[in-house]
């Protein structure tokens, strides 16, 4: 009897010592339905689960789930740059000889409510944007083709937007609704080896899409890179860059259109021979 005894202790002791041992069914009380052994204890009020205070995986598992974790991220911002890289089209480069190579320049004599202003020289990059050099400095001699109104000479400075841009080259509307290339309607964009990248840059205007270039342009009065990939820079102010900032900074009404008259009097070809722009020039 006193066998009996001692072995019915030993088996209430194992099964009050040993039964919490079983991590995956250790709950509390009240828990959250979804253990098997539990769900008769289940209390609806109960909205969390308990969690152990310790892991169940050992060391070396630990670390191997960590590891593959990582493996996983790298290779995912991996993937991710690859295909932005294969998205990204890469900027057009040009050796640099070539790529400022001043082939020809033009003139802008520019009045202000019909007083004289003064005049404005612009070297253009002709080796960089030959079709685009070749339109402008067309339109700059004016009379193409004996039309005298197929040019800039007595057109206007249509829009200013204070310490950003002056435009023009409206030849057709003089309102920035109209104009015209030497080539139709319009011409396509060349690679964009310039940037907007100092005040006096000249650069065309479109309607807002690739390859609808035809005889406006502007010109910036500070650095506006967020310009490049958008709109062919072609030439840079080399002369007269006060007076450009002269007529930036006359007043203007509600449509950004000065409230003086700001015309281009009279414009042309200044002859040289081909030159590399100095680099005290370009920023």
């Amino acid at each position: 009897a006193r066998w009996h005894r001692r072995r019915q202790r030993r088996i209430r002791m194992s099964r009050y010592v040993l039964a919490p041992r079983k991590k995956s069914c250790w709950l509390p009380a009240r828990v959250v339905t979804g253990c098997p052994r539990h769900r008769h204890v289940s209390n609806a009020n109960t909205t969390t689960a308990h969690i152990p205070t310790h892991s169940t995986h050992s060391p070396n598992q630990k670390s191997a789930t960590m590891y593959v974790h990582l493996l996983a991220l790298v290779l995912l911002v991996g993937s991710a740059e690859m295909k932005k890289r294969s998205t990204e089209p890469e900027k057009p480069t040009l050796p640099e000889n070539e790529m400022w190579m001043v082939t020809k320049t033009v003139f802008f004599d520019f009045s202000i409510d019909l007083e004289p202003a003064g005049r404005v020289v612009i070297a253009l990059f002709g080796d960089a944007a030959p079709s685009t050099v070749n339109n402008f400095a067309a339109l700059a001699k004016g009379n193409y083709r004996g039309d005298s109104t197929f040019g800039y000479k007595g057109t206007k400075i249509h829009r200013s937007v204070p310490d950003f841009v002056i435009q023009g080259g409206d030849i057709t509307a003089e309102d920035g609704t109209g104009g015209k290339s030497i080539y139709g309607p319009h011409f396509a964009d060349e690679p964009f080896y310039h940037s907007h990248a100092a005040p006096g840059y000249i650069s065309m205007a479109n309607k807002g899409a690739p390859d609808t270039n035809s005889s406006q342009f502007f010109i910036v009065i500070q650095k506006t890179r967020w310009l490049d990939g958008h709109h062919v820079v072609f030439g840079k102010v080399i002369e007269g860059m006060d007076i450009i900032e002269k007529i930036n900074a006359l007043e203007i009404d509600d449509r950004q259109v000065p409230k003086k008259l700001v015309i281009i009097e009279d414009s042309g070809l200044i002859k040289h021979d081909d030159y590399i722009l100095p680099e005290d020039q370009r920023y």
